[in-house]
This record gives C-alpha cells, structure tokens and sequence, in this order.
C-alpha cells in the first residue's frame, strides 16, 4: 500500500499505470453501491436497539432517530458487528468493475468510512477478496464532502451514488461530473430531477 496526495492504491496497481494515467474517470461509492451494506446494518441496529426496522422502511439515510442513538453509538454498533467486512457485494459489482477498465476507464472508489480508524486496510483487502478491481480508493473523512475530492479529478464520466445529498452536493459544486447517477434506495426518494438506476448493471448506458 502506498499513498499519494490522499490517494491510495495498492501495491499492485503500480503495474496498472494505464489505468491510473486514464483521463476517464468513474467513480462509484462503496456502501449500497458496490456492497449490501443495508442488510448487515438493518441486523446490527435490530440487534442492538431492540427495534426491528427493516431497512425498506428508512425513508431517510439519517439513523439517529428512527433509533434514538448517538452517531457515536451507532459507529460502535458498526465497528462491533465488523460491518464493512461482513457485507456481501452486490452481484453485479464485480462485473460492471471490469466492464469499465475494460473501456478504459479508470474506477475510483469513493467512500465515507472514514468513522473506521482502519478503514483503508480493510477496504482494500475485502476489494482483493472479491476481486473488485478498483484502481483508487479515496476515504473521506467525517468532515469532508464527497465534492471536494471528485473536484480534484478532472473530468468525471460517471459518478454513482446512494446518498441524495452527496449527489446533490456534486451537482451544485462541481462541473466536471458527466453523469451523475442515484442508486435507488429508500432512503433518497426525492421529486428532484435525478438519473435513477436500481442497479449498478443499468450503468452500462453510460459508458
């Protein structure tokens, strides 16, 4: 592992440098794009609040009170029941990775697990074992947006995301995103006008 200018790759990458030099960018979130997260999180709330809401019934991403805890408490309950390795991929995760490399496309993983001190280890290793060949992983921490990294990336092709507001965020402080694209979920319906997908297969129009 190594990291350059808040950028971090692994080690293998540095046999990559196409890809890592492509001036075409796609970036996909983590959690409830690339992953399942939603299922482990809905059991580990369940379990630790007493309060079985399934995650169809989130109608916003904010947890704190539908289950009346601290987003303190709630990272705990996260890092006890080891979410962001338990998750499983979604199917289509791995596939629509290598389509896009395929195409030429560099694939950045942009993520807010920066609540996890270990974060970027654990990340990498749960991509090596399921063979999502993600060619950067940017972590953000609690206080930064989304937006302000994918600034720093020249031109955008594609940017999916499950969270209404960090799409928002990218549409109004950015320029440089081609398609801006929404996982549907629950938890971002919104009358705005924004691209839907209830897949990450549905990306392929896109590229």
């Amino acid at each position: 592992m190594y990291r350059n200018f808040g950028i971090m790759r692994p080690a293998s990458a540095l046999v990559s440098e196409a890809y890592t030099m492509s001036s075409k960018v796609v970036v996909l979130d983590i959690d409830d794009v690339l992953t399942i997260t939603r299922e482990k999180v809905y059991e580990a709330m369940r379990a630790a609040s007493g309060k079985d809401i399934h995650w169809q019934h989130w109608s916003e991403y904010d947890l704190r009170p539908r289950f009346e805890m601290t987003h303190e408490d709630i990272m705990d309950v996260f890092n006890s029941h080891d979410i962001i390795n338990q998750v499983d991929p979604e199917p289509d995760a791995a596939p629509f990775i290598n389509l896009c490399r395929d195409a030429g496309y560099r694939v950045v993983a942009l993520t807010a697990r920066g609540w996890h001190p270990d974060a970027d280890l654990h990340t990498w290793a749960y991509f090596e074992r399921y063979q999502l060949k993600v060619d950067e992983l940017h972590i953000c921490t609690p206080v930064e947006c989304k937006s302000d990294y994918i600034r720093q990336l020249g031109n955008v092709h594609l940017y999916v995301d499950d969270h209404l507001r960090h799409i928002m965020n990218v549409r109004e402080k950015t320029d440089n995103v081609r398609h801006l694209v929404l996982m549907d979920r629950p938890w971002n319906q919104t009358e705005e006008p924004i691209e839907r997908v209830f897949q990450l297969s549905e990306c392929q129009r896109f590229l």
